[in-house]
This record gives structure tokens, sequence and C-alpha cells, in this order.
């Protein structure tokens, strides 16, 4: 009896071994590319400001719309800013770039 136990779980044992292989699947490569530098120079060559006129927010964060006021192109970070700053321009005093 005690062989007959011992064959079982030598079986049960082997058998689990010999289990089909689990199937890996390969992870895709992911590749990161600092772009922020790209970016702050791309902005800084379209717009002649450093901030956002009105909220002050840098426009290295994003400009949604521009403007022309003394041949200088202003960035914003959005119209409502933009609207804001064209209603009384001379209230907002303007960070440009040297």
């Amino acid at each position: 009896m005690k062989i007959l136990s011992i064959l079982i779980v030598a079986v049960a044992l082997i058998s689990c071994n010999n289990a089909a292989p689990k199937e890996t699947v390969e992870q895709p490569k992911v590749m990161t590319v600092d772009t922020s530098k790209q970016l702050t120079k791309e902005v800084e060559l379209v717009v002649d400001n450093k901030y956002d006129p009105v909220c002050k927010m840098p426009v290295t964060a994003g400009i949604t719309d521009t403007t022309t006021i003394n041949g200088q192109t202003i960035g914003f970070c959005s119209p409502e800013c933009k609207d804001e700053f064209l209603a009384n321009p001379k209230d907002y005093q303007l960070v440009l770039k040297k």
C-alpha cells in the first residue's frame, strides 16, 4: 500500500512538471524622449514674451492664442487672457525676452 501511495504521488508530481509552459507575451519596448527643451526653444522663437501678461503663466507651459502689438508677437495661455489683454493693453506689463 505504501508503494502504491508513493507511486501515485510520484506520478502526480511528474505530471505537474510536464504541464504546458505558460505562453510569454513580449512587452513592447518604450522609448522616452525629453522634448521639454525642444518645446521651450520652439516657443521662444514664436513669441516675444516670457509670461502671459494677464495670468503670469510661463509661455513655455503652452500657448493657445497670440496677438501682435507694436511689432511684437505676444503669446497667451487662453483666448480669455488674450481678450482681457486686448480690452486694456496698457493695464498689463509685458515681460519681454531680451
